[in-house]
């Protein structure tokens, strides 16, 4: 009788000293029951002021209480006024005031409303258990294609409703192109942002780089220049250059910067280029760099003289890359000096003839 009278005394503090979460209606019932506890999470007993069991038949609250100290079995007890109707299935919840908010928990204690029954005493208290509800998980994984041609990070292992961020990282030669599941694209954008509430597999799809490689011959018409067109990045292309008659191949530039003095040039494309094949024009059967030609100095400033000839009465010709004669001169001695002091800097033809040979050499104006 002093336990029972120990356990009404104990709920009336509990309710005029604390403010519950739960807060059943009295009124609307007949019939209560007590029940005298102990709260075990896992299996270990709770040791806290801060947790309340509500009591519940379906929805309906049906009582609740907060836990309480007794210093003499040095144990936190719940002394639950339970409110209903003769065998009304009772379940519990459990609500922590620190945290203010019900613990991911579900119950395993259940009970069966007997009118003013008890269930637990001080001595051997009814056990509110729950165990921790394991979030449930999803897998996210993806692949790509083609193989190598890119990375793809974000996968893993995600609660239900956590937000899951993919994002997909082209390698060197290679494009984004979209995301895919199922057969469906579900982003363009390399960055895919979704909340997670089923397994995913994604596809990322990626394409090689294309680049285009032009080809020209300077002057025009100078050449003949093959090699051009449409490349897949890491592709071998060979570009060719064949003069055209009285032509000569000077070398392959990008830009403005020598990149092959060769006629074939073989190169790996990683961007788009655009090749200029460069040629100077002489108007002679065929280029002599014999010793009877000698010019001194060149590299030139202001003038060079043409020395060393086998015979007098010859002609000279100078002429720009474009095949144009700047300057002509018959009845050459056989030491003579040109003046090219207003000529503009660059490279240039030297052509020496005595009516039977045609003798060519080049010149940089600087």
């Amino acid at each position: 009788m002093k336990k029972y009278l120990f356990a009404v005394l104990s709920m009336f503090l509990c309710f005029v000293l604390n403010a519950n979460h739960w807060e059943p209606n009295p009124y609307q019932y007949e019939n209560n029951m007590i029940s005298v506890g102990v709260v075990k999470f896992d299996g270990v007993e709770q040791r806290s002021e801060n947790l309340e069991i509500g009591a519940f038949c379906g929805d309906e609250c049906r009582g609740s209480s907060i836990a309480m100290y007794n210093s003499n079995f040095d144990r936190y007890f719940i002394f639950l006024m339970i409110y209903g109707n003769e065998g009304n299935e009772i379940s519990f919840r459990v609500y922590d005031h620190q945290q203010g908010a019900e613990p991911e928990m579900e119950s395993l204690s259940f009970m069966v409303f007997h009118i003013n029954g008890q269930e637990g005493d001080i001595d051997n208290p009814f056990e509110f258990a729950f165990s921790t509800i394991e979030p449930t998980t999803y897998e996210i994984t993806a692949s790509v294609a083609p193989e190598n041609s890119g990375e793809v990070s974000g996968t893993g292992t995600y609660a239900e409703g956590a937000t899951c961020e993919i994002e997909a990282k082209a390698h060197e030669g290679y494009t984004f192109v979209n995301l895919m599941e199922n057969g469906n694209v579900v982003a363009t954008e390399n960055v895919y942002s979704f909340q997670v509430t089923e397994n995913h597999y994604f596809v990322a799809n990626f394409e090689l780089n294309q680049y285009e490689v032009s080809v020209s011959a300077s002057p025009d018409n100078s050449a003949t220049v093959s090699g051009g067109g449409t490349y897949g990045h890491g592709s071998n292309c060979t570009v060719i250059a064949v003069p055209n008659e009285h032509w000569h191949f000077e070398n392959w530039t990008v830009n403005g910067q020598v990149v092959s003095a060769e006629t074939e040039y073989s190169f790996v494309v990683t961007e788009n280029v655009e090749l200029t094949a460069n040629l100077y024009f002489y108007d002679g059967v065929e280029e002599n760099d014999n010793e009877n030609l000698f010019i001194c100095p060149n590299p030139v400033c202001d003038y060079f003289v043409v020395s060393n000839m086998t015979s007098e009465n010859n002609e000279l010709k100078i002429f720009d890359l474009n095949g144009k004669i700047i300057y002509s001169k018959v009845n050459v001695s056989a030491e003579e000096e040109v003046n090219v002091s207003d000529f503009a800097k660059g490279t240039y033809v030297v052509e020496l003839s005595d009516g039977n040979s045609v003798r060519v050499a080049k010149i940089v104006v600087h």
